[in-house]
């Protein structure tokens, strides 16, 4: 026996009630009394206390100990009750046992009763506790989920089993009842085995691990299985709870076929690539054979389709180009959260959707989304959006290094384009303006320092457009309104044109970077004067005298000249750095024309009439 118990007694004699306390306390330290002098009294003090056993006299005034116990059993039904009473007789003792006492026992003269009363409280307690926790130990069991093995520890075989055991396994339940542990699971050879690990595992630690049942019919089943010791009244067993781990060994499993693909997408040359790998993977390790990948366009006004699984293309057909912020894809990729629909056909929206039903759209970082389609309702679950999620991430990154990868290449061009000018086009001004200053410093003649000075503007000249060329490469980030003919005006009375004149034939405005902008309008103002000059176009003493032309054309605006033309070859060449139709100078204006149009997601083209 353990435990504390708290007792009730009720005497409406005090000081009897005061006596039978002292010695009950006296004879089993386990025992504390509470003393009430009436049933109403005893009634409340249920309620104030955590009673463990009623010990009541039979004759008290408005209630006697038969009354009494009704109604403890109306409100306490298995709470135990003994009749400790004065007045004995076998017509009351027969109707206290036809009523459900737990106890009956009269009083008598001496202290030796009070032993006999303690003793059997604590008997009666611990028959009370024992069927209790027996009782909730079976409730746990047959109602439990997950299959739960009751084992005897000394035998090792199954003592009890639930119904979800049965169920699982494919075994009746009195097939199960004497089977052991080693004739479900594939982890133990034979029963000795078993009982040697048993044996080892004991305590009251509770030991998780992971295994395979094996069912009635051969067929298996991976479990997770907690096995902890557990006393049940006055018995000790094994149990056993198996949890059915599929869905997360398949997850498991998806998770390390994403993992393969992942070290695919690491290897892609290109966002395309990319979003094809992703449709394969989609399709192959999701099982989601309806898959579509769309890429944001260059201005990042829409998401374009650039790989879609056969399944896709023959669920929904070719699919059309969604606006950011517009439809399924658009929204989700606006939002950059996943859009999930049992049902995509109940959107009002106008959009075709063919026979797609349930539908995922999962945003693929700032690069596109992911759109994911079954021809029935409600077919996607959490775990599904989550693996979904994770590919994207996976195909997030494999952009990202993508485009990671493409600046770096552009840095290293740029640099080599930077080490190209200075070891090469450096290098002629420099040697011109050592020898000249020799001359210079000799014969202290004017053209000589003449010379040297041209030589430096060349040098000056080729730093500027260096640092140009350099800082008109990042992506414009911040664009306003701007007039183009105001532009074209300002720009070029910023450039040393000489007798060379502009007209402006445009009264378009333009979304820009307005500054550098007119760096563009300036590399091809000034590469027009000095392709004039070099072709040998009509001249005055100020210089060339061609006429530039800023005017529209479909979707944008042109600047051209009407100096001499340029031959197939030339116009090939004209955006390498470094080509010139100049003196035989390196040119890098039009390099740096083409670098602002690209920064703002322009193209550009050279055409002669």
């Amino acid at each position: 026996m353990s435990g504390s118990i708290r007792v009730l007694h009720v005497d409406d004699d005090p000081t009897l009630g005061d006596l039978v306390a002292t010695f009950l306390e006296e004879e089993d330290d386990r025992i504390s009394v509470v003393t009430v002098e009436d049933a109403s009294e005893a009634l409340a003090a249920l309620d104030d206390h955590d009673i463990d056993c009623v010990v009541s006299d039979y004759d008290m005034p408005h209630m006697n100990g038969l009354q009494l116990l009704d109604a403890v059993r109306e409100r306490s039904p298995g709470l135990p009750f003994i009749l400790f009473t004065g007045k004995g007789s076998e017509e009351i003792a027969g109707e206290a046992i036809s009523r459900g006492v737990d106890d009956y026992l009269q009083k008598e003269t001496g202290t030796e009763q009070y032993a006999v009363l303690a003793n059997r409280i604590g008997n009666v307690v611990d028959q009370y506790r024992s069927e209790r926790d027996e009782q909730l130990f079976r409730t746990l069991i047959d109602h439990a989920t997950d299959a739960v093995f009751v084992i005897d520890e000394e035998t090792g075989r199954f003592v009890d089993v639930n119904e979800t055991a049965t169920e699982r396994l494919g075994y009746d339940r009195d097939q199960l009842l004497g089977m052991s542990t080693y004739e479900v699971s594939e982890s133990f050879d034979d029963h000795e085995e078993y009982l040697e690990y048993m044996a080892g595992a004991g305590g009251d630690e509770t030991l998780t691990t992971e295994d395979t049942h094996v069912r009635a019919d051969g067929s298996t089943v991976p479990v997770e299985v907690s096995a902890s010791n557990v006393e049940v009244g006055e018995e000790s067993y094994r149990v056993a709870i198996a949890r059915e781990i599929t869905d997360r060994k398949r997850y498991e499993q998806t998770l390390e076929e994403l993992h393969e693909a992942t070290r695919e997408l690491v290897g892609a040359q290109s966002k395309a690539e990319v979003a094809e790998i992703t449709t394969e993977a989609a399709r192959e390790t999701l099982d989601c054979p309806n898959t579509l990948v769309r890429l944001v366009t260059d201005d990042g006004s829409a998401l374009e389709p650039v790989a879609m699984t056969a399944g896709a293309e023959t669920m929904v057909g070719d699919r059309p180009v969604y606006p950011v912020g517009e439809g399924t894809a658009g929204r989700a990729f606006e939002r950059g959260e996943t859009l999930v629909y049992d049902d995509v056909q109940q959107l009002d929206d106008g959009y075709d959707r063919k026979r797609a039903r349930a539908s995922i759209y999962v945003p693929i970082g700032d690069h596109g989304t992911i759109s994911i389609g079954d021809t029935e309702v409600g077919t996607f679950d959490e775990t599904l959006v989550r693996l979904a999620e994770i590919l994207a991430a996976n195909a997030e990154a494999a952009m990202d290094r993508v485009e990671e990868t493409r600046a770096r290449e552009a840095e290293k061009e740029r640099l080599e384009e930077f080490v190209s000018v200075v070891s090469h086009d450096l290098r002629n001004p420099l040697t011109v303006l050592a020898g000249s200053l020799a001359v210079a410093e000799q014969t202290g003649d004017e053209a000589s320092f003449q010379r040297c000075q041209r030589a430096l503007d060349r040098i000056e000249r080729l730093v500027d457009d260096l640092m140009a060329l350099s800082r008109q490469s990042d992506p414009v980030e911040e664009t306003g309104v701007v007039d183009l003919a105001g532009l074209a005006d300002r720009c070029w009375a910023d450039v040393d044109t000489g007798a060379a004149s502009l007209r402006v034939e445009t009264d378009r405005r333009i979304r820009a970077d307005g500054d550098r902008a007119g760096k563009l309008f300036a590399a091809l103002f000034r590469t027009a004067v000095e392709h004039d000059s070099a072709a040998g176009g009509p001249a005055s003493d100020d210089g060339p005298t061609v006429t530039v032309t800023v005017g529209d054309v479909e979707g944008g605006f042109y600047v051209a000249d009407d100096g001499p033309r340029l031959d197939a070859g030339e116009r090939a060449q004209l955006f390498e750095s470094g080509y010139s139709t100049a003196d035989g100078s390196r040119g890098l204006a039009l390099a740096i024309a083409e670098r602002v149009a690209e920064a703002h997601g322009w193209s550009i083209a050279v055409e002669s009439h």
